[in-house]
């Protein structure tokens, strides 16, 4: 069975054969635009872009596809994924710790943002669910 999905973002690795081998399979993926840059000697800049219809073992695939350049970034990248027109985030970074603090400070800033809607009492309220562990 086949389901929507996206996949948006850019990433800074380091150049070398295994890399290489990486984009090569990413550039098969048939809903995916790569477009591949050498920003600086040894440096290569990937923009992904691409939806439509994967198989969800197809799409996790992708995204481990993806992963699996975490060794070689420069910096953490969050990127966007969108399944069945629920958007979430790919974090690609060296080390696993590496990733989970990337997203932490991803959503603590997604959450500062969203704080400027909410009212005094909301933000009372939420301060208390946070000083009692609430999640």
């Amino acid at each position: 069975m086949s389901a929507f999905y996206g996949l948006y973002g850019e990433l800074r690795v380091r150049k070398c054969p295994k890399v290489d081998e990486i984009i090569e399979t990413l550039k098969t993926c048939s809903i995916l635009e790569l477009e591949v840059s050498e920003s600086e000697p040894g440096i290569v800049t990937l923009a992904l872009e691409g939806c439509g219809l994967l198989s969800h073992a197809a799409g996790i695939e992708l995204e481990e596809l993806v992963k699996s350049l975490g060794p070689y970034t420069l910096e953490p990248a969050i990127l966007v994924s969108d399944y069945e027109h629920s958007e979430d985030v790919l974090t690609v970074a060296a080390t696993e710790d590496l990733e989970k603090e990337t997203l932490s400070r991803h959503r603590l800033e997604q959450i500062s943002q969203m704080m400027r809607d909410l009212s005094l009492g909301d933000r009372a309220q939420l301060a208390a669910m946070v000083a009692n562990g609430a999640s």
